[in-house]
């Protein structure tokens, strides 16, 4: 018998899930230096390269794991367990530096104990990129790999050539990474790369420059690195990026967060470059004649690069060659003036945001609510609408937009603040805060949701900011469990948010960018708890439908506003759609089990954690241990999920509670009252032969149960519960028996004295 068990905190050790506390960091990181080959020359400085690039990494919070003159098991090894640990990160990096060769379309990373005789040897003496790839993919944001390896490698003339359709070319293929992983050629397929003559080579220390800057999305950084090496090499190697992420900006290093708004209106701003005016010109009317002129005045910059996706994009989308401003969107104005005071209602469960007023009114029932008073608008400072326009238009803001928005601005109530959206070029407003700092937030967070990029901050109050850099507000991309203080608005003490977490029923919230949550606990599953939420902040009266749909923001306690979802989830109709419903609290693995021997899979549905066993002779046996061992871990009646390979309960609220008999049997000790077991197991039948005091101890995480005798029957507990719990698992034992007294049920880690 081999028990599986999986919570909350569970994770992967060989052939057994045991459930366990996170162990990874939330950022990851395996270097890989290789210097020393034994067959070849050795390569100067990749030993250093790894060793800096790791320094780096780890000064950005990356727990970094460095491998130097890595044999291929030492890069396998140190591979997979990369994988493992992006699992539970954020982000994962794989940075190598040694050599890397070509084989028929295939790219691999060489070890230093590689001979690679023949070309049908690198399967078996080399790491595939495509298994890093892997591996680096299991991160949430972002996977990275970063290859300073596509040097002209001697392997290639060493080979025997066993099959003429194999060819070994010098450089690395070019490759199509999938879901959120970028790979990062130090030369561009097909090229290789110099080592350099100093430190470094010239790709690696153009890494380690643009590394730690703050403020650098990935994707800038990475065309930063571009260019610096070109120049370094007079445009003799060009290094290359392959893949594509979400809109959302990544960094490594966030923007340094401002320290007010009257300190940073004095920043002055950086003056633009040759091709960042001319950029800032295209963009202003992007007609595809004019990205033409732009790609080949300006070839070889990473904005030519960004022109040919925007023609691709006005190909596709047969759209006019003028961007839509904000007046010819076809999404309403981002708009954050004075709205009605929305109701309160701390009786019912769904619960809109209250939006800061001058004037609040009492709380009262939506369709009841009258519109407060309208109150005067300021008259606009000319001075002021002036400053506006002007930063807008430095911005890259269109001239319209910029006139329009600058006179809303100037109009609006304080405390207030304008965000601009650097890509989209679009702004928005947020006004009549409780303070200005409370207006700065608001307006950066609701833009950033809104828009699905980091905004920069352009006036606050009457103060015009001359940052030029996004700053990433990070309450808009959190994605862990629910927390009153990380949701980006205004009023975490709300009796309803702060109750959120402690309502042990169906429940959802979703959110809209003016910073409107409302919460919903009170439905009869977990479809209808997110429909409902959804459908209560489509139909805010405060907002009426302006600026676009609602996002989920928690499903249960998880918080998942980043996925965007504007409709409910619909409920699974297979086991694996249901491990996508559920999320990373059920164990993937499961699906990779074989059917027979028979396996089971039960959950708390208050809290999505799991429990399943495997490894038995019939479905029913499987069934019934993962059930017990569910309610002997979480101290809960469980329901079962799954059995064998078929979903048994898509919407686990409405299934039935399974109440285990032998969880809450009393009265004598018997072999076979011993959950998860068949009582047939000598340790169980041999308890009744022991002379007392005795004791017994057992566990469901890693289906454990230790026995001890002593002078007294407390001693006789300690040294059962001592054994039992040797091991560091984050799960207690429970006192079982004592003497021949079943006490299980009164749930005991301690001695019953």
């Amino acid at each position: 018998m081999r028990p599986f068990i999986y919570g909350i905190l569970g994770l992967l050790l060989g052939g057994l899930v045991l459930a366990r506390p996170a162990l990874a960091d939330d950022r990851v990181a395996l270097v890989i230096g290789n210097s020393a080959y034994r067959k070849i020359t050795s390569l100067p400085n990749t030993s250093n390269d790894a060793n800096d690039v790791a320094a780096a990494l780890r000064r950005l919070g990356f727990s970094s794991k460095v491998v130097l003159d890595g044999t291929f098991d030492d890069m396998r090894r140190a591979i997979l367990q990369l994988g493992r640990d992006a699992r539970e990160a954020d982000m994962a990096i794989i940075y190598f530096a040694g050599h890397g060769i070509e084989v028929g379309g295939e790219n691999w990373l060489i070890p230093i104990d590689a001979e690679l005789r023949s070309d049908m040897d690198a399967e078996s003496e080399a790491v595939s990129l495509k298994s890093a790839m892997l591996q680096a993919a299991g991160a949430r944001t972002l996977g990275l790999v970063i290859l300073d390896s596509c040097r002209d490698n001697p392997f290639a003339a060493l080979m025997q050539r066993g099959s003429r359709s194999r060819s070994v070319d010098r450089g690395l293929a070019r490759i199509e990474p999938t879901d959120n992983v970028l790979v990062a050629y130090a030369a561009k397929d097909g090229t290789i790369a110099a080592d350099g003559k100093g430190r470094n080579s010239p790709f690696t220390a153009a890494l380690l420059n643009n590394l730690e800057k703050a403020g650098l999305e990935i994707r800038f950084l990475l065309a930063s690195v571009r260019d610096e090496v070109m120049s370094a090499t007079k445009r003799l190697q060009q290094p290359f990026v392959y893949g594509s992420l979400p809109r959302t900006p990544i960094y490594l290093k966030p923007p340094a967060p401002a320290s007010g708004p009257a300190s940073a209106s004095v920043t002055p701003p950086q003056p633009l470059t040759e091709v960042e005016r001319a950029w800032a010109a295209v963009q202003a009317n992007p007609s595809i004649a004019a990205l033409d002129v732009f790609i080949r005045r300006y070839n070889d910059n990473f904005y030519a690069d960004l022109a040919r996706v925007r023609i691709e994009e006005l190909k596709a989308a047969k759209l006019p060659s003028a961007t839509p401003t904000a007046a010819t969107s076809a999404s309403p104005r981002p708009d954050a003036s004075p709205r009605p005071e929305p109701p309160a209602a701390p009786k019912v469960a769904a619960v809109p945001t209250p939006n800061p007023s001058p004037s609040p009114t009492e709380p009262a029932q939506p369709k009841q609510q009258a519109a407060p008073a309208p109150t005067p608008a300021p008259t606009p400072t000319p001075a002021l609408l002036e400053a506006v326009r002007s930063r807008l238009v430095a911005l890259s803001v269109a001239q319209q937009e910029a006139d329009a928005r600058s006179r809303d601005y100037a109009g609006d109530r304080n405390s207030k603040a304008m965000a601009v959206a650097p890509t989209k070029r679009l702004t928005w407003r947020s006004t009549s805060r409780a303070s200005q700092q409370a207006a700065s937030d608001a307006a950066l967070e609701s833009c950033q949701v809104y828009f699905e990029e980091a905004c920069i901050l352009v006036a606050v109050g009457d103060q015009i900011v001359t940052a030029t850099q996004p700053r990433d507000m990070t309450r808009t991309r959190y994605t862990g469990r629910f927390e009153p203080e990380r949701i980006p608005f205004d009023d975490p003490k709300r009796p309803d948010v702060v109750s959120y977490r402690q309502v042990a029923k169906p429940k959802a919230a979703a959110f809209h960018p003016w910073g409107r949550l409302f919460t919903v606990t009170d439905a009869p599953g977990q479809f209808e708890a997110e429909e409902k939420a959804l459908g209560l902040c489509n139909d805010d009266p405060g907002r009426k439908g302006r600026d676009g749909p609602c996002f989920l923001y928690a499903v249960g306690d998880n918080v998942v506003l980043t996925r965007r979802l504007t409709k409910p989830r619909p409920l699974p109709k297979t086991l694996a759609e249901a491990f996508d419903y559920f999320g990373n609290t059920v164990p993937r693995s499961f699906l990779t089990q074989q059917i027979v021997p028979h396996k089971a899979l039960a959950i708390v549905p208050e809290t999505n954690r799991t429990f399943w066993f495997d490894h038995q002779a019939s479905a029913s046996e499987a069934e019934q241990k993962a059930l017990e061992g569910c309610q002997l871990q979480y101290q809960a009646p469980c329901v079962l999920l799954a059995s064998d390979d078929t979903l048994v309960a898509p919407d686990p609220w409405k299934a039935p509670r399974r109440d285990m008999p032998r969880l809450s049997r009393e009265g004598n000790y018997s072999p076979d009252g011993v959950p998860m077991y068949s009582g047939k197991e000598g340790f169980l039948t041999g308890y009744g032969a022991l002379s007392n005091p005795k004791a017994m101890a057992v566990r469901a995480n890693g289906a454990r149960v230790r026995t001890a005798t002593g002078k007294t029957a407390t001693e006789a507990q300690e040294k059962a519960l001592a054994a039992c719990n040797d091991d560091q698992d984050p799960y207690p034992c429970f006192v079982y028996a004592v003497n021949d007294r079943l006490v299980l049920s009164q749930h005991r880690t301690e001695p019953l004295r």
